[in-house]
């Protein structure tokens, strides 16, 4: 991983690092593009990933799971869940046999571990498939804008050097490109459009997920069927093209919470704009991570790949 130590040096990592010339295109023209213009395949030839939240959210919500192409963001208000459905994903994707960057700008990366461990020890049948687990998982701490260059570029290199698809999952994206949003220099501007434009090219060929914060009242369980519209993402409008599939996370009471879809480029698998708009999933936090209501739906707890939900029904740090 090369060192970046000012903002100069990250900015020659961010030059190294085009791949086409539409970097240099304007501000205006990057910004407002449709995460659909960005390049990348469209993933239709390969299986999707299993989410582990449930099949309820992976055909419900996601159109079968995590695809390749598919910039996956879910935000909703401090406190909902969101770093714990990360871990959740990152814990499950890793015990399929893949490998997982976990970059936090929230949390120290110990307490994350300690998380990610109560999740495999719950989830997986054996002390050692635990092990075996949390082995594939690596957390890192971006600071700044620098270190995130640094941490995606790094990735990059990795998922393309790996025969099995890698997952991407970044928490706190909001504290570290908030500032970009509002900024006039070029340079700023600049530097937010590259993030949202590599991580949609990386994920042609690995699973990217974004946790990110809302702005203004977050919906309630009550106004979820048909989906209210105070939560509003706090990158604002600039940032409204860089996910494919962009799902809300609301909390509902104590220990549950429900995961709405806002946004899907798979609309048909879906049943079309109106049908969209009234998709959500309840979710129970506890140990063993984020998983399915099973008491509101009627669907199986596992999906057939040896990780179970089996949680008490605790409250789960957030």
């Amino acid at each position: 991983m090369v060192a970046v130590d000012s903002w100069e040096a990250c900015d020659k990592l961010l030059e190294a690092s085009c791949v086409d010339q539409a970097f240099e295109d304007s501000s205006e023209s990057l910004l407002l593009r449709t995460a659909d213009e960005i390049p990348g395949g469209d993933g239709e030839d390969v299986e999707p990933l299993t989410s582990g939240l449930g099949p309820a959210v992976d055909i419900r919500l996601l159109g079968g799971g995590l695809w390749p192409g598919e910039v996956v963001e879910v935000f909703g208000p401090a406190g909902s869940g969101k770093t714990q459905l990360g871990l959740t994903v990152a814990a499950h994707t890793a015990g399929r046999g893949h490998k997982v960057l976990f970059v936090t700008n929230k949390d120290l990366p110990a307490s994350l571990a300690q998380r990610l461990h109560r999740i495999c020890a719950s989830r997986s049948k054996e002390p050692v498939e635990a092990e075996a687990v949390l082995s594939r998982i690596r957390v890192a701490m971006a600071r700044d804008f620098p270190d995130l260059a640094q941490a995606i570029l790094a990735f990059r290199d990795f998922a393309g050097s790996e025969s099995t698809p890698a997952m991407l999952v970044i928490d706190g994206l909001t504290g570290i490109l908030a500032p970009f949003t509002s900024a006039q220099s070029w340079a700023h501007r600049w530097r937010l459009a590259w993030s949202w434009r590599i991580l949609r090219q990386l994920a042609t060929s690995a699973r990217v997920l974004l946790l990110s914060h809302t702005a203004g009242a977050a919906s309630t369980g009550a106004e979820l069927e048909p989906l209210g519209a105070k939560a509003q993402l706090a990158l604002g409008q600039i940032w409204a093209g860089a996910a494919s599939v962009r799902l809300e996370l609301a909390p509902l009471e104590v220990s549950r919470v429900a995961l709405a879809l806002r946004k899907s480029r798979r609309k048909s698998l879906l049943g079309g704009d109106e049908a969209i708009a009234s998709l959500w999933v309840p979710l129970l936090l506890d140990e063993a991570g984020v998983h399915v209501d099973l008491a509101d739906i009627g669907l199986a707890a596992t999906h057939g790949d040896g990780f179970h939900p089996t949680g008490t029904g605790a409250v789960a740090e957030r």
